[in-house]
């Protein structure tokens, strides 16, 4: 027997009473407080991973405003100095709308005649309708 220094070999099988003073060595774990203590759960491991996904898909949104930020700055420099850019400058940018899947509206017929009938007003209507179609 465990624990008596007695040997239990050959002797037959044990009694309900021998088994259970075995058994009196056995002690239990104390109990947890923490209903996470006895799982190994912390919440620090689940925060930390939603926190880098929640940065790399605002890193993500950022990134891909990122060119109609650039095309907004583009056309209120347009709107502004309408001469400076020219039909070419609106082409350009109208080009760049496209580009990026926004549907642009044919230009007015005043566009298709002399370069010297087109006002600096028409380039900028059109600059601010471009505009628009970008800040829907």
């Amino acid at each position: 027997m465990p624990g008596t220094g007695k040997c239990r070999i050959g002797t037959g099988p044990m009694t309900a009473d021998e088994i259970l003073s075995d058994l009196r060595d056995i002690h239990l774990p104390a109990t947890e407080v923490s209903p996470f203590g006895t799982t190994g759960f912390a919440l620090w491991p689940l925060a930390t991973a939603l926190a880098i996904i929640a940065a790399i898909m605002l890193l993500r949104r950022w990134r891909a405003g990122a060119w109609r930020r650039r095309l907004l700055h583009d056309l209120n420099a347009f709107i502004s100095a309408p001469d400076a850019w020219g039909v070419s400058g609106l082409l350009v940018l109208r080009s760049q709308l496209a580009r990026h899947g926004v549907q642009v509206p044919s230009l007015p017929h005043a566009f298709f005649g002399p370069p010297g009938d087109l006002d600096p007003a028409s380039l900028r209507e059109a600059g601010e309708a471009l505009k628009g179609l970008l800040q829907r």
